[in-house]
């Protein structure tokens, strides 16, 4: 059997937020108090580029965990993220 390959993806986030995995976070928590927090409250206060920074964080999380539940739930924070909290 081979090893899987390594993938090797570059996010490019705005300076000052490398830490921003907030969400990420929320997704693989496993105390119910931070994994059931609502998606709303998550994003309440942060600006456009952190948002931004959240969204990369994702999708790159989302591109390599190998849990389908975690990609799943990712995803769905994306769409939200995209849909009800980006301005137009």
């Amino acid at each position: 059997m081979h090893a899987p390959a390594c993938v090797l993806i570059r996010v490019y986030l705005p300076v000052g937020t490398l830490n921003m995995q907030r969400l990420t976070d929320i997704i693989t928590a496993t105390d119910p108090a931070l994994r059931d927090q609502s998606l709303d409250v998550a994003c309440a206060g942060l600006s456009l580029d952190e948002l931004l920074a959240e969204c990369a964080a994702l999708d790159a999380f989302r591109r390599g965990s190998e849990n389908l539940y975690d990609r799943v739930r990712a995803l769905f924070f994306l769409y939200a993220i995209h849909r009800f909290h980006l301005p137009l």
